[in-house]
């Protein structure tokens, strides 16, 4: 699953490994017009969207970052906002840690936080 811009339009395709087929549904997803640095990450038939809406040059800033999960099965014309991280991450790695995402860094910024998908809470991990 990945969601792509084309011609200014958000569409999310899903791959179905045991069909071999790719379905594409257009999303009229206005937030991805206001974040420019976003990553994304697949995770149990969900995507993870984490990125901010401007660069920020001050890491230690607290304005946070979006975090969105879209779950296809449940509803796929609706985003599912989760709580903001605690820091502003651009164009952060992304990565699954047992029951929880890492985000990590971003440009120009050292800050790490891992978020718990049972309890939906963020955690700061040292610098």
């Amino acid at each position: 699953m990945q969601a792509t811009n084309i011609n200014k339009k958000i569409m999310i395709n899903i791959y179905d490994v045991e069909y071999d087929s790719e379905i594409s549904y257009e999303q009229n997803f206005r937030i991805f017009n206001q974040i420019e640095g976003f990553s994304q990450l697949c995770l149990n038939n969900c995507l993870y969207i984490c990125g901010s809406s401007n660069f920020i040059t001050d890491s230690s800033n607290h304005e946070g970052s979006y975090f969105i999960r879209i779950d296809p099965a449940k509803n796929l014309g609706s985003l599912n906002f989760l709580i903001n991280s605690c820091y502003c991450h651009y164009n952060p790695a992304m990565i699954k840690y047992g029951e929880s995402i890492v985000v990590v860094g971003g440009k120009d910024s050292v800050k790490c936080e891992i978020f718990n998908l049972v309890n939906e809470k963020w955690k700061g991990l040292p610098d």
